[in-house]
């Protein structure tokens, strides 16, 4: 359903993406946020969530909107919009363009899902029933766990490709790997 509704819609598309990466932008945000404001008491992540070098670093700032966000927006409405140009109208290849926004959106879905995950655990840490005593994360650990997520959201798409046979869910799979890949090889070098 969500394959036909791209495919034949290119605004529906350029909607569907440019939600995706908002949202997962506004959630770093919140994370961000929500660590700084008590959970990091509780919980350390030795150099994830430094305000001087991460990209929520903006949340110092309070800044809602940046030069950055409207960056990111505008390449991925105008990426979105030529891409299905190229590949449904010139070459007729609908299914490529499904497996492409499979790619961009299921990758932002496993972002958002870690954010969430990590918002609610920053929210409970600093009650004092939720956690007790301190949990230090060093920076090889805190990046397993990021590329090991990301290593089981490609499998969960691959399960699901597998039973639907749809190229939407080959793409997400596919860029969850690869990000989960950058991020190990990264791991297995800094740090």
């Amino acid at each position: 359903m969500i394959e036909r509704l791209l495919i034949g819609n290119v605004w529906f598309a350029i909607a569907l993406g440019v939600i995706a990466y908002t949202a997962n932008y506004y959630l770093a945000l919140k994370e961000i946020y929500l660590y700084h404001a008590g959970a990091k008491d509780y919980i350390a992540f030795q150099g994830i969530y430094d305000l001087k070098t991460s990209l929520p670093g903006l949340a110092a700032k309070r800044r809602r909107i940046n030069a950055q966000l409207l960056a990111g927006v505008f390449i991925c409405a105008i990426g979105t919009g030529v891409t299905w140009i190229i590949c449904v109208q010139q070459y007729s290849r609908p299914d490529v363009f499904s497996a492409l926004m499979g790619g961009l959106i299921l990758l932002e879905v496993a972002r958002i899902m870690r954010r969430v995950r990590n918002m609610v655990l920053f929210h409970y840490a600093p009650n004092g029933k939720a956690l007790k005593g301190k949990v230090e994360y060093s920076p090889r650990m805190a990046h397993t766990l990021f590329y090991v997520e990301m290593y089981s959201f490609a499998a969960l798409y691959l399960l699901i490709l597998f039973i639907t046979g749809s190229w939407f869910f080959l793409g997400g799979a596919a860029t969850c790997f690869l990000a989960g890949r950058r991020e190990r090889d990264w791991t297995v070098v800094k740090t």
